[in-house]
């Protein structure tokens, strides 16, 4: 579940960083990747989206959920990005929780979050994910670099819209197709 409380019209400030997480959120919860890939290596997905607009947030991305009935619980997590590689060095439960191996049904939280106390906001979007087996295959399906609008319409992908010209999913909060990057 996922909810959302704004109780003001919120700024453009707000509104940027509420989709910057929003973005992060759904990148790491559709994320395939390979059994027993740890997680500082899915971190990146959910801070990628912030990063590109100068933004962070000081917390883990997520942790496991629910091994002991407790709810942050290793053996894994996934976080690590928001401080400097030589203090997750230092830190022996950080390497352990996040250069753990993440399984197939793991339970494991996605939390993102922005927070800027000078401009009064603060976001976090949370949702709880389990672990599932998928394959994973590539395919060549670019004819030329950079020249996606050759491709054929089955095989544009919709998470990078940004490259080809034509449809694109709808908008979160009703952003402008530029607050997203966009084709327009």
């Amino acid at each position: 579940m996922i909810a959302s409380l704004i109780r003001y019209v919120p700024s453009e400030d707000a509104r940027r960083a509420y989709t910057r997480v929003l973005q992060g959120h759904i990148a790491l919860a559709r994320a395939v990747f390979p059994a027993g890939t740890p997680g500082l290596m899915l971190e990146m997905l959910s801070r990628e989206p912030l990063w590109k607009d100068g933004m962070n947030f000081l917390h883990g991305t997520g942790h496991g959920i629910g091994a002991f009935l407790n709810v942050h619980e290793g053996p894994f997590g996934i976080g690590g990005g928001a401080v400097h590689a030589s203090k997750l060095m230092d830190n022996a439960r950080a390497r352990r929780m996040y250069l753990a191996p993440i399984e197939e049904g793991y339970s494991l939280s996605d939390e993102p979050g922005f927070y800027d106390v000078e401009k009064g906001f603060g976001i976090r979007i949370e949702a709880d994910l389990i672990v599932e087996a998928a394959t994973t295959r590539y395919e060549i399906a670019t004819r030329l670099p950079s020249d996606g609008h050759r491709l054929p319409n089955d095989r544009r992908g919709r998470d990078h819209l940004v490259h080809f010209e034509g449809d694109a999913p709808p908008l979160p909060l009703g952003m402008a197709r530029d607050d997203l990057g966009l084709p327009s």
